[in-house]
């Protein structure tokens, strides 16, 4: 889980968040690729980002390449082709020149790799970090994604409360690792007066490898505030086992099976009233 550090009031405000993330690499010798990703956002002039990344797994990761986000702005950081267990690795990035508004935000970090067989990953982090303000009442919600099995699609949902006074007008943006496709990324959301709202999604699980569990989030922008906010919401997503499912070839050995059974009963029956 992140641990959001506190922002010093500064001319540069200074937020530090890290996270944990060991993942399967998928590898005959079931070895574990494992990153401690250290995230540091500087504002104040511009937005830099200092991302540390620490090997915490067995097996090494190749061609690790982050990229970080924020208001639809994405700069990436040099591929580093092997990074060793035990390991670490710093990019400095400058993701934009201009200062940012008062207000509450979330830098996405999304880190790509690969395992010893080239099999892609991805995952991704969250840093909230705010300028010059305090935040309001945030947004609450829950993101609830039941198990994905094989490359199957489930319904999800996202509820929202909505706290009195941040209006009726929400932008979402939904943040899933590649892997995952959802019917929606971006939507825009009206709140009723029971400032209340849950919002169905489909997602399908198109690249990740049974026993995967990756973070989901959902980022919630008022819309028109004068003091721009993002919260976010966090969920999971485990992929499981595909259930074989009943070919016509097993249905019909099945009922031979079963024919044959009462064939046989039948005839005790009928042996045993003759005796």
């Amino acid at each position: 889980m992140p641990h959001l550090g506190t922002a010093f009031r500064r001319p540069a405000i200074t937020v530090v968040s890290a996270l944990l993330v060991l993942a399967g690499a998928g590898t005959a010798s079931a070895g574990t690729i494992g990153f401690k990703i250290d995230t540091t956002v500087t504002t104040g002039p511009g937005v830099r980002v200092a991302l540390r990344i620490t090997h915490a797994g067995d097996e090494s990761a190749r061609d690790v390449t982050p990229k970080v986000m924020l208001l639809g702005r994405e700069v990436g950081g040099e591929k580093i082709e092997i990074l060793a267990p035990g390991r670490s690795h710093e990019w400095e990035i400058l993701l934009q020149e201009d200062n940012l508004n008062a207000g509450a935000y979330v830098l996405l970090t999304r880190v790509s790799y690969a395992d010893a067989n080239a099999y892609p990953f991805e995952v991704v982090t969250t840093s909230p970090f705010q300028v010059s303000a305090t935040p309001r009442a945030p947004v609450r919600g829950r993101l609830r994604i039941p198990p994905i099995s094989g490359n199957d699609t489930v319904d999800a949902h996202l509820s929202l409360t909505i706290p009195q006074g941040r209006g009726d007008s929400f932008d979402v943006e939904f943040v899933f690792p590649s892997g995952l496709r959802a019917s929606e990324r971006n939507m825009s959301v009206e709140v009723s007066d029971k400032q209340t709202v849950e919002i169905p999604l489909k997602l399908t699980n198109e690249a990740l490898l049974q026993g995967t569990s990756v973070d989901a989030f959902a980022l919630v922008t008022g819309r028109g505030e004068a003091f721009p906010q993002t919260d976010l919401v966090r969920g999971m997503v485990r992929i499981g086992k595909k259930a074989d499912p009943l070919t016509t070839d097993l249905l019909i050995r099945t009922a031979v099976v079963l024919a044959a059974l009462l064939v046989v009963l039948e005839l005790v029956s009928r042996w045993r009233t003759t005796k």
